[in-house]
């Protein structure tokens, strides 16, 4: 492929997000339909695509599942998306559990409350509506 998916994923951001948030989804569909992508290489590309999106400094996760393009965030929401993703708590693991501190308090809690139910929910989610949608979209090509 000329082009890669990331400069592509850039591409379709910025002429159709803009400054609003999108989810990881949203433009994962567009880039694979953009691409001419059928379902074996979207499945083969994906994870490379999702680790080229976390480092590419063009892109910014907002939280909630949100991406943003960095060029419309100004650096004030830079630094308080950063201080709560960051700046809030030290974690130390202890055999079974997890001591969360900050400056307030402590507490004991367990590895699956810190994280939610397993850490993976959310990517487990996307995975399988990106199989679903897919699968839809393999349908629909085979039915034309």
């Amino acid at each position: 492929m000329s082009v890669s998916l990331i400069n592509i994923a850039y591409d379709i951001s910025k002429k159709e997000y803009q400054n609003k948030d999108f989810t990881f989804n949203d433009l994962w569909k567009k880039v694979i339909k953009f691409a001419h992508l059928n379902s074996d290489e979207a499945l083969e590309e994906i994870g490379n695509f999702y680790s080229d999106i976390m480092q590419d400094p063009r892109f910014i996760y907002t939280g909630n599942n949100k991406w943003q393009l960095k060029e419309y965030v100004s650096l004030s929401e830079i630094d308080k998306m950063q201080s709560r993703m960051y700046d809030f708590k030290d974690v130390q693991v202890l055999d079974e559990s997890v001591i969360e501190t900050d400056k307030y308090s402590s507490k004991v809690v367990s590895e699956e409350e810190l994280l939610g139910t397993d850490g993976y929910s959310d990517i487990d989610e996307d995975y399988e509506e990106i199989q679903s949608n897919l699968s839809s979209s393999d349908e629909e090509d085979e039915e034309e």
